[in-house]
């Protein structure tokens, strides 16, 4: 969103990296990082290009040395997680989708170099006072999307 929105203040909650998403055992899952170059190697299911984080995942790639050339093109996260859990190849996806159901079996990894993502912030009305439960609610949520581990 541009900065200077009249009618809504931006309010940062966090910035969130592009994460590899493989299937549990995927040869790119054994190490703590993964490089961007060992892509190279494997089919990715990619969004498609009129998604933003398409644009990021390609820039990813490009600073990397690499084209990507999607194996499948879709529509939706949930979509590309399910086609991981799958077994038709691996995804570059905001580090969030961890807490989707669809990545329950699969393994999220950073990706070496220098992170390539996005801030997520909350838009809120200015001509409106917030309510009481707002602060704690995006302290919640930042926290949720920063570790997606369930509370116990």
């Amino acid at each position: 969103f541009p900065p200077d929105l009249p009618d809504l203040d931006l309010r940062p909650l966090f910035r969130d990296a592009l994460m590899l998403f493989a299937p549990t055992g995927h040869p790119l899952t054994a190490t703590p990082e993964t490089p961007w170059q060992a892509l190279a190697d494997h089919p990715v299911i990619a969004l498609g290009r009129e998604s933003g984080l398409r644009l990021l995942a390609d820039l990813g790639f490009e600073r990397a040395g690499l084209t990507l050339r999607p194996a499948q093109e879709v529509g939706q996260i949930f979509t590309a997680l399910a086609l991981v859990a799958a077994g038709f190849g691996v995804a570059v996806l905001p580090g969030y989708a961890r807490i989707a159901p669809q990545a329950a079996g699969l393994v999220a990894r950073p990706l070496q170099g220098p992170p390539i993502g996005r801030q997520i912030a909350a838009l809120v009305p200015r001509d409106r006072s917030a309510p009481p439960a707002l602060a704690p609610f995006l302290d919640r949520l930042s926290r949720r999307l920063r570790d997606p581990t369930p509370p116990a």
